[in-house]
C-alpha cells in the first residue's frame, strides 16, 4: 500500500470513529435527561423531556447503524438531534408571561430550525450554510456557557442544581464539537457551489498546468530522466503494451491530479495520462506522448524547470518546487 493510500485509510478510520463519538455524545446526553427526570425528578414537563430523550437517543442509534455512514451524514443526524431538541425544549417557553423569556424562546426555536435544515442538507452529503451553522452553534454554545457562569456565580439566588450544571456542560460540549467539525475540509469544500468549482478544477488540472504550479524536486528528477533512468519505475506485466510506469501526484490548492508515465514495448516514446483521480476506471483524462524532456540545468540539484517535447513541439513547462516550499508542504 502506498503512503497516499495509507494516509487515506487512516483518515477514513479517524472519521468513522468520530461518527461513533458523535453518537455517544448525544446518547449520553439523552441518558442524562432520563436520569434527570426519573432519578432526580427534576422535570418541568415529562412529555417535553421524554420527546427530547427519544430524539437524542434515536438519532444516536441512527448514526451507529446508518448503512451509508460517513462524517457528513453523522453530523446530519447530530445536527437534527440538536435542532429538534432545541425546538421541543423551547416551545413551552412561548407560553411564558415574561417578554424576555418569550424572545429567548423565539431565538432558540429559530436557531433550532436552522440546525434541522442544515442537518437535512448534510444527510444529502451537501454542506449547507456552513457559516450559518457555525454562527448558530456558536450562539447556542455562548448561551450554554452564560448559563454555566450564571449558575456558578449566582448559585444561591438561582437555586441551581448540580444536575443542571452537568446538563449545561454537556450541551456546551455538543455545540463546541460542531464548531470544530465545521472547520474540517469535508464541510468547507462540500457545498453545492464548492462542489461545482471543484469539478471544474478537476477538469482544468487534467488539461492545464497553471503558471504557479510546482512539483517536488524528487518528482521532477523522475520526469527529467524518463529516457535514461527508469530504475524507480514499477514493472508492468499484464499482457498489454506497457513495460513499466511511474505515477506522480500533483496538488494545487487542494485539487489533486495524477501524472502516469508509461514506457511501451518497442517504442521510444513515453506515454502520459493525466487524470484528476487514478482510483478505479479512468474515463476522462488527458493523454499524449513525449519524445524529449529537457531541463534548464544539467545538475539535478539546481535545475528549476523541465520542458516536455513531442517531435520538436513543446508541450509543457514544469516548474520545480523550491527547497523552502518543500519544507513547508512537508
Amino acid at each position: 500500500m502506498s503512503t497516499h493510500e495509507t494516509a487515506q485509510a487512516v483518515i477514513a478510520v479517524a472519521k468513522n470513529r468520530l461518527s461513533f463519538i458523535l453518537a455517544g455524545i448525544i446518547i449520553i446526553s439523552g441518558l442524562i435527561d432520563v436520569a434527570n427526570m426519573t432519578v432526580i425528578g427534576n422535570s418541568d414537563s415529562v412529555l417535553t423531556d421524554s420527546l427530547v430523550v427519544i430524539v437524542k437517543i434515536g438519532m444516536g442509534i441512527f448514526i451507529i447503524f446508518d448503512p451509508k455512514r460517513n462524517l457528513m451524514r453523522s453530523v446530519g443526524f447530530y445536527a437534527l438531534s440538536l435542532g429538534i431538541a432545541r425546538i421541543i425544549s423551547s416551545l413551552p417557553m412561548l407560553g411564558s408571561s415574561s417578554d424576555f423569556i418569550f424572545i429567548i424562546a423565539i431565538i432558540m426555536i429559530v436557531m433550532g430550525v436552522n440546525l434541522v435544515y442544515s442537518g437535512y442538507s448534510y444527510l444529502q452529503d451537501v454542506s449547507r450554510g456552513r457559516f450559518g451553522m457555525i454562527f448558530g452553534s456558536a450562539a447556542l454554545a455562548l448561551i450554554m456557557a452564560s448559563a454555566i457562569v450564571s449558575s456558578v456565580a449566582l448559585g444561591d439566588q438561582l437555586e441551581t442544581e448540580t444536575t443542571d450544571l452537568i446538563i449545561y456542560t454537556v450541551y456546551l460540549f455538543q455545540y463546541l464539537l460542531i464548531l470544530v467539525i465545521m472547520d474540517s475540509d469535508d464541510f468547507r469544500f462540500s457545498s453545492w457551489e464548492e462542489k461545482s468549482v471543484r469539478k471544474m478544477d478537476d477538469v482544468r488540472v487534467t488539461y492545464t498546468l497553471t503558471p504557479g504550479m510546482h512539483i517536488p524536486r524528487k518528482d521532477a528528477k523522475v520526469i527529467k530522466h524518463m529516457f535514461d533512468d527508469r530504475s524507480s519505475w514499477s514493472k508492468v506485466d499484464d499482457g498489454g503494451p506497457v513495460e513499466c510506469e511511474a505515477r506522480l501526484r500533483m496538488e494545487e490548492d487542494k485539487v489533486t491530479s495524477v501524472m502516469i508515465m508509461q514506457k511501451w514495448k518497442d517504442s521510444d516514446r513515453i506515454y502520459f495520462t493525466i487524470s484528476n483521480n487514478d482510483d478505479g476506471t479512468i474515463l476522462q483524462a488527458n493523454r499524449f506522448y513525449v519524445t524529449d524532456a529537457i531541463a534548464d540545468d544539467t545538475d539535478d540539484d539546481r535545475f528549476m524547470n523541465v520542458r516536455l517535447y513531442a517531435d520538436g513541439a513543446m508541450l509543457s513547462n514544469i516548474s520545480v518546487m523550491s527547497a523552502e516550499a518543500e519544507e513547508v508542504s512537508a
